[in-house]
């Protein structure tokens, strides 16, 4: 005796649709998140000199009054 089995299809249009919006979604907000702070840096880029005698200083840090 064959037994027939129905098909189920491969799912509601709606559930396709959210699939579809929240895959969207998830890659605006990665855009957004990732994107958005490389645009808001400013390269500084200049030479640190003594105040006596206007040698270089090696390994200083800068920082900018402000941020």
């Amino acid at each position: 005796m064959k037994q027939t089995l129905p098909i189920r299809p491969k799912g509601r249009p709606m559930d396709r649709h959210r699939r579809g919006l929240s895959k969207w979604v998830a890659a605006v907000t990665l855009t957004l998140c990732f994107g958005i702070p490389g645009f808001a840096q400013n390269r500084v880029s200049g030479t640190v000199t003594s105040g006596g005698d206007n040698s270089a200083l090696p390994g200083v840090s800068v920082l900018v009054k402000g941020t």
